[in-house]
């Protein structure tokens, strides 16, 4: 199996693979889709050699996208929040650890299980969190650095690992989001500039994605 190959040459290598898959609807109408994942990792981490199976699960999963996201919110979030919750109890009979991609701006969202953010609850359920921070500057009000300081402290209080997720697709949202037409050392200046700012060496970056910034100018 392809699978199989590729992970045991990359964990040769030093490199952690992860399964990684989500859609909109997996904590609603897309439930059984969700559940299908999860049995399928439970098999193929069975049927396979240790240095074949996968280091964890990525949930890739925005409910937000969803067409009565404003309209049923409330409703829509405590479906995700169970989602969430599940996902970590099924990580757990599996002994992986399960990881998942969050906008920034969860941070302003209530959750209905804590008396907190959607991010706060999230980020104490999950064993690592990816932040969507889709900004080309790490400083200032719109920077990576200002919009992730929440999920960054909640990640210290939960010893939850946060990741700073950045683009190298180009954006239609604006010139802001993407590195793509400021290249890799612009990104990796950023990136370094963030790091001497917060003082925090355990800083790490998701980047999106593999093709487009093997790809991207210098």
């Amino acid at each position: 199996m392809a699978y199989q190959r590729f992970i045991k040459s990359a964990n040769s290598i030093g490199i952690t693979v992860y399964a990684l898959d989500g859609s909109r609807t997996w904590a609603t109408s897309g439930q059984s889709d969700y559940a299908a994942f999860w049995d399928w990792i439970g098999y193929y981490q069975e049927e396979v050699a240790v240095d074949e199976r996968f280091k964890g699960v990525h949930l890739d999963v925005k409910p937000y996208l969803l067409p009565n996201w404003e309209k049923n919110q409330l409703q829509i979030v405590s479906a995700y929040e169970e989602m969430i919750r599940d996902a970590a109890n099924r990580a757990k009979a599996l002994q992986v650890p399960v990881g998942a991609d969050i906008p920034f701006w969860f941070d302003e969202i209530d959750s209905t299980t804590e008396s907190d953010s959607l991010a706060y609850s999230v980020i104490k359920m999950v064993d690592e969190v990816t932040i969507m921070a889709y900004r080309n500057k790490a400083k200032g009000e719109n920077g990576f650095i200002e919009l992730t300081k929440n999920e960054r402290r909640w990640g210290s209080v939960f010893s939850t690992p946060i990741e700073i997720g950045l683009e190298t697709v180009p954006s239609t949202e604006g010139k802001f989001i993407s590195f793509a037409s400021k290249g890799e050392a612009a990104m990796m200046q950023e990136i370094q500039e963030m790091i001497v700012i917060v003082d925090d060496k355990s800083t790490r970056f998701s980047i999106h994605h593999f093709d487009s910034w093997v790809n991207m100018k210098k």
